[in-house]
């Protein structure tokens, strides 16, 4: 298998001409670069009209999307583009030619098509299937790069050898080149062509929070004048979650995971315990648990459900974290709660400090925004920017020297299940940002008949069904960031 290396960026931001001057740069350290770029067509207004699709070892192009109206028959249309399929079939004509001969390509870009498995995926696919020594550079959007890592890598990816976020300094390249450069004539990675696990080149401390900050612009923008959080944000999903915490008939995978790990006379920390939905088998397998819970909604739900199954073993602590006690316990877990924070590396690192033996933090592989995306976009017009998921806390785990494990659970049927199209309704309009009203509750309403599964007991739920990813590593593993 190649090796890879990514560029990624947002959209406009230039990731085109930061390839081709990276392509610039691989030759004149003596490479051989092939592959293909989008190349952008404008009027005599500047107006964007259309892409080309460029090979870089011969400079032939072909057409590949033009400005229209989406197409009655089967061609792919995005964003007021309609693309045409012989230059996909084209570029991997191209690879199976010459350029895949070449020891660099760059497969320039890899967009909405490519992530959902269409476009460029086979050219993706032939390029990455080459052998070592070979480096493919992936031009990745932002909003894009895990889902497109995920169906190109796998559920495990190995590193890339080398990235760039655009815009880049001409040191950021320089360095770029220097690590392409050198994964060639090291002739790749281990005795099965896998790469020690690193951030990647990557500042994923910045990554997060530029994503943090990107989702939260767009959820400001797009708000319905007039909305607000409850001071308590979570007041309005603790009754939910709740009902949900109580009707789960059986433990899901991530009790199960816990299950073979944990140890009678253990003290767990539960971290953002919510309603108990895993308090409660917590409960069952260790001797003790600290359940850390800062919303009053969410610990009411919590209490009375202790209460209601005669739970002893619990204490509620009602703080936020870190917490202003120091807190210790021979295993911390915290189960999908890294998205709402704001700075996550100190977050991270206090769960580190408090563990005695084992840390364990559960994610969706994305996080509920980008679950709930195609909502987002029926009801809003646009792509929803994306929380940090698994992919992003995986990486900042490493780059802050903990050096988590990551395993992917089998798919759960409930987090994303609402017990009616009403039930969504109510839920959806928080997560849009939206004020109840007739017009805003039709645009939801037709959003959920159109892009949820309904089921015969009235329920509804999000398809294709999300799958959780757990990160864990021990206090003997750390090592310096």
């Amino acid at each position: 298998m190649a090796s890879w290396a990514l560029i990624s960026g947002e959209r406009g931001e230039g990731k085109t001409s930061l390839a081709l001057r990276l392509v610039s740069r691989l030759r004149e350290a003596g490479l051989r670069v092939d592959g293909f770029v989008q190349r952008a067509l404008e009027d005599a207004e500047g107006e964007r009209t259309g892409y080309d699709l460029v090979r870089l070892g011969t400079g032939e192009a072909v057409p590949l999307a033009r400005r229209g109206t989406p197409p009655a028959d089967d061609r792919p249309a995005v964003c007021h583009y309609v693309f045409d399929p012989e230059a996909f079939g084209r570029a991997q004509a191209w690879l199976r030619d010459g350029a895949g001969r070449a020891p660099v390509l760059l497969l320039d870009e890899i967009g909405r098509l490519e992530a959902a498995g269409g476009g460029h995926a086979g050219a993706v696919r032939l390029a990455l299937d080459l052998p070592d020594p070979t480096v493919v550079i992936l031009s990745v959007r932002a909003e894009l790069l895990f889902p497109a890592v995920y169906r190109f890598l796998g559920e495990q990816p190995v590193e890339p050898v080398a990235a760039l976020e655009a815009p880049a300094t001409p040191a950021a390249e320089e360095e770029f080149v220097r690590r392409v450069v050198g994964a060639l004539r090291a002739g790749g990675g281990g005795e099965d062509g896998r790469r020690a696990v690193r951030a990647g080149g990557l500042d994923w401390r910045e990554v997060c929070a530029r994503m943090r900050e990107a989702s939260e612009r767009q959820a400001e923008r797009l708000a319905d004048p007039g909305f607000a959080l409850p001071e308590d944000a979570w007041q309005p999903r603790a009754a939910r979650f709740a009902r949900r915490a109580r009707a789960g008939p059986r433990p899901d995978a991530v009790v199960e995971w816990l299950r073979a790990r944990l140890r009678p006379t253990d003290t767990v920390l539960d971290v953002g315990a919510g309603t108990g939905r895993y308090a409660r088998y917590l409960a069952e397998m260790a001797a003790r648990v600290v359940a850390v819970e800062p919303s009053p909604a969410m610990r009411a739900e919590l209490e009375r459900l202790l209460v209601e199954e005669r739970r002893s073993n619990v204490v509620v602590v009602p703080e936020a974290w870190p917490a202003a006690t120091a807190r210790r316990a021979d295993v911390v877990f915290c189960a999908h709660v890294v998205y709402s924070i704001a700075d996550l590396p100190p977050f991270l690192e206090a769960l580190d400090a408090a563990a005695e033996r084992l840390c364990v933090v559960v994610c969706g592989l994305q996080p509920p925004n980008a679950v709930l995306a195609p909502v987002w976009e029926a009801v809003h017009g646009e792509p929803r920017l994306p929380l940090p998921g698994a992919l992003e806390i995986f990486n900042l785990l490493h780059q802050l020297g903990l050096p988590a494990g990551f395993e992917i659970l089998p798919r759960e049927d409930d987090r994303f299940r609402y017990e009616s199209r009403d039930d969504a309704l109510r839920a959806l309009r928080q997560r849009l940002h939206l004020l109840p009203g007739p017009e805003t509750d039709a645009r939801i309403r037709r959003a959920i008949e159109a892009r949820f599964v309904h089921h015969p007991d009235g329920s509804c739920s999000i398809r294709p069904v999300p799958r959780d990813a757990v990160l864990w590593w021990t206090r003997d593993a750390r090592r310096p960031p």
